[in-house]
């Protein structure tokens, strides 16, 4: 362990209200990260990017199937859906895990 973290504390975030390691301003670590790559805005970090993605993903995944019951190939697929040929790979992998 580095002499940096023997010294983190253990804190409930100031913004997002979960528990995690303090990095400044009573905020977590992921927080403090998403302030400084936002440009230390004035208003704090900005939301998590994940919020709400799961009915998004999920959505998209039975846009998918169906657009695969059609015989439409992947790459206009991808197109349709407005995401990349690896994550329709993902999506199968996820559909023939969920199959078994």
């Amino acid at each position: 362990m580095t002499a940096a973290k023997k010294y983190r504390r253990w804190c409930v975030c100031a913004c997002c209200g979960l528990e995690g390691w303090h990095s400044s301003n009573g905020w977590r670590h992921a927080c403090y990260q998403r302030w400084v790559y936002a440009g230390r805005p004035d208003s704090g970090p900005p939301p998590p990017r994940r919020a709400g993605r799961g009915a998004e993903a999920a959505s998209r995944i039975e846009d998918y199937v169906e657009l695969r019951s059609w015989q439409v190939p992947r790459e206009e697929a991808a197109e349709r859906l407005g995401v990349s040929i690896r994550t329709l790979f993902r999506y199968d992998r996820r559909l023939k895990a969920g199959a078994s």
